[in-house]
Formats: structure tokens, sequence, C-alpha cells
């Protein structure tokens, strides 16, 4: 059914292990599988492809399908259980989709976020560099590294680097 859709590059295996092997190789942005029975291979492979930010469904038989939903859950792994209608797998693809779109913009967001902290951390501690060498408050060396920035024409961060390049700290 995938590969007849927009999944035409769908890669199909018949063991777990195999698609331990094919997941450790290559990165899977969605990870379909079957579970044919109360494995813990399955909720293991779940588990694990999930923290690999691929986004999975588990398919199990109905009888086993809230034991393992329980297990596999706090993983953010998508169980249903079968039988399983095509209009079903079919949504349960598209929302998994869309939860990987916005897993990834988020984990985007999250990136720049620490880029910016790391950056204010190091501006700071060249403020507390200029303060330590000059004497100066630390609105004081707040404002002489503005203006430092300003009139050389660089960035606030290029002159953090260079004022602790200079005062080796």
């Amino acid at each position: 059914m995938l590969k007849q859709s927009a999944y035409k590059k769908a890669d199909v295996v018949t063991s777990f292990a195999e698609a331990a092997r094919k997941a450790a190789d290559k990165a899977y942005a969605l990870c379909i599988f079957c579970a044919p029975k109360m494995e813990t291979a399955a909720v293991d492979l779940a588990a694990a492809l999930s923290q690999k930010a691929a986004q999975v469904i588990l398919i199990v038989r109905a009888e086993y399908y809230e034991e393992i939903a329980h297990k596999v859950e706090g993983y953010g792994v998508m169980v249903l259980p079968r039988p399983l209608s095509k209009t079903l797998l079919y949504n349960a693809v598209k929302i998994a989709e869309a939860v990987q779109v916005k897993l990834k913009t988020l984990r985007d967001e999250n990136l720049a976020l620490a880029q910016k902290l790391e950056e204010i951390k190091l501006i700071n501690r060249a403020k507390y560099v200029i303060m330590q060498a000059l004497s100066l408050s630390e609105n004081d060396a707040h404002k002489y590294i503005e203006k430092q920035s300003m009139d050389r024409r660089i960035g606030k961060l290029a002159l953090a680097k260079e004022i602790l390049d200079n005062y080796q700290y």
C-alpha cells in the first residue's frame, strides 16, 4: 500500500534483526512494523528507533494492544491494533508525518536557542573579563562591549572571543 502511494522508496524487511541492521546503516523518518505476538524484540526495536528521531508505528494483534501500547507510548511510538484497515494505516502515517515535521521544527528551534545561549555565555564571560581588567561596573562593561562592537563594525560574539583571547581566558 505504501509503495503505491508517495512512499516509492520504502524498504521492506522480514525480521526484527534485519530491521535493526538496516536502521543502524540508514536513517529513516518513518518505520512501520508488525509484531506477530507479544515480543520484547518489537518493543525494544520500537523504543530504539524512536530514540533515533524516527516516527514509529507498531502494528500488534488486538489482544496485545493495551500491554504493548503501555510499554512504548512513552517513547512516542504509535501503536495500532490488528486487524487494520488501509484507511486507519494511511491516517496514522499522515499523523506521523505531521508529528515529524513539528519535531524537526522544534529541534531546529532548540538548536538555535542553545547556540544563542552559548553566545550569551561567551559575551557575559568577556564582560566579566572587561570588568576585572578595566575596573568597570557590569553596566559600563556592557556599554563598552556594545560601543566597541559598533565602532569596529564587528559582532558582539566576535568581539567577546577577541577579548577572551587577548586576556587569555
